[in-house]
């Protein structure tokens, strides 16, 4: 019974630890760029920012996207938002990294959700392994432009 006891405790402090960050992050100010543990990254510091495999930059030296990508963001931004395993907080856009890739006649915009800040004694001193919103991969057609699939992450 004490080991009952004791993963309850540890339970309730991973609850709370968890709760306690999803607080901190919703004070923070929306005019930064934020990476995982929602420290606030300079565009220019990719170490912090990283990249993903296959959603790595789309973008050519002169920083500018190939067309289908930017029309295939608001028909996949709309489906995002209308998910309804999300709350109302865990749709802003602030709470995620988005990463575009095309392939095979396809859009694919990936919604990965940061990873929540570690607290100890309200100063963020790491990342937890945890997210407060859900990763959310919506595949657009690159011809018309609907909606091919949407698939749910961690």
């Amino acid at each position: 019974m004490a080991n009952d006891a004791g993963s309850l405790d540890l339970q309730a402090l991973a609850e709370k630890s968890y709760n306690d960050a999803v607080e901190y992050v919703n004070k923070l100010p929306s005019d930064c760029m934020y990476s995982d543990g929602y420290y606030c990254a300079e565009v220019s510091d990719k170490n912090k920012l990283g990249v993903s495999g296959d959603y790595a930059s789309l973008m050519d030296a002169s920083g500018t996207l190939p067309a289908p990508v930017l029309q295939a963001w608001p028909v996949a931004y709309q489906a995002f938002q209308q998910q309804d395993i999300l709350t109302e907080k865990q749709k802003q856009l602030k709470h995620y990294r988005v990463g575009f890739k095309h392939d095979n006649g396809e859009v694919t915009v990936l919604f990965r959700p940061l990873l929540l800040p570690q607290l100890v004694d309200g100063d963020v001193v790491g990342k937890m392994r945890a997210a407060f919103g859900k990763e959310v991969r919506v595949s657009v057609s690159a011809d018309d432009f609907s909606i091919i699939k949407v698939i749910f992450g961690r």
